[in-house]
């Protein structure tokens, strides 16, 4: 999705958290990268909310089908971007997906992780399509 703009991304989002508030979003990491450029701010997030869905479509799929490596790619490729949001408990489940997918460690309630991301995932999206027409 948004993977690769550099390891910046991932440290710096990683350790900044999300804000408390009623938001599941921080948007001050994109700030910071683009010297607040509202501009830019609006298209990293519509194609965060264009890609999450889709992405999340196929993760349910693949843990339905029980192919964890697919698994693994489509949660993977979303963890960055939810990062970038400023969402870090979803990026935290995601790596708890993530994990179990590489056998690193064993999820016994799989399913009810995959309910979790399905309802974060959704309301993190639904949240941005909001902010981003008050940008």
């Amino acid at each position: 999705m948004l993977e690769g703009k550099n390891n910046m991304v991932r440290q710096s989002a990683t350790t900044r958290g999300r804000k408390e508030g009623p938001n599941r979003y921080d948007l001050q990491y994109l700030r910071d990268l683009s010297g607040d450029d509202t501009e830019f701010i609006k298209e990293i997030i519509q194609m965060f909310v264009n890609d999450a869905p889709v992405l999340l479509k196929q993760a349910i799929v693949y843990h339905k089908n029980e192919n964890l490596t697919l698994l693994k790619a489509s949660v993977h490729r979303m963890k960055s971007s939810v990062k970038m949001m400023g969402d870090v408990p979803l990026a935290e489940l995601i790596e708890r997906i993530e994990s179990h997918c590489l056998g690193v460690t064993i999820e016994e309630n799989m399913p009810t992780l995959m309910m979790q991301l399905n309802k974060d995932l959704t309301q993190l999206v639904q949240e941005l399509n909001v902010a981003v027409k008050q940008l």
